[in-house]
């Protein structure tokens, strides 16, 4: 499609409106893909680096939804179509093609998602989250222990 699509006669004919169709839905869900792709490297930081999003801010992040969405409305058109026989065998092949295509580049995001490797910062920061989570597992039994005797007594007292 050019990019005066709004003045072209061509890309304002009828000829080809399933395949146009196609092309608009699935240049919205590369749009998505390619923010969700920006937001796996961002970094902020200037000496000590750490990813702008969390790996599960990003794979809970409203780019899978709205691209789950939009291929979703666009699967619902194409049985649609089916079901009143105006879906051609060109405009089904493209929608098996682009399908495969958004299902192998979502994948790979998210196994980027996965597979990225923390910076020095967040290793460090991983490393006190965890030592801080152990204490605080192991402080309440030992405050229980060093507290119960003074309990016992007290009651005792009364």
């Amino acid at each position: 499609m050019c990019i005066f699509a709004k003045f072209c006669k061509h890309c304002r004919s009828k000829k080809d409106e399933g395949l146009r169709y196609l092309e608009n839905g699935f240049a919205r869900i590369h749009t998505e893909a390619d923010i969700l792709e920006k937001k796996i490297d961002g970094m902020t930081g200037i000496l000590l680096k750490r990813h702008r999003y969390s790996a599960d801010e990003l794979m809970n992040s409203g780019h899978f939804e709205h691209i789950e969405s939009i291929a979703g409305k666009i699967k619902s058109d194409i049985d649609n179509w089916q079901r009143m026989g105006k879906l051609s065998t060109k405009v089904k092949e493209a929608y098996n093609n682009s399908v495969d295509e958004v299902q192998n580049r979502i994948g790979h995001i998210i196994q980027r998602i996965e597979q990225r490797k923390p910076t020095a910062w967040e290793t460090l920061k991983g490393f006190f989250s965890r030592l801080f989570k152990a204490i605080a597992k192991i402080l309440p039994k030992f405050v229980v222990r060093f507290f119960q005797p003074q309990k016992e007594n007290q009651r005792l007292a009364a």
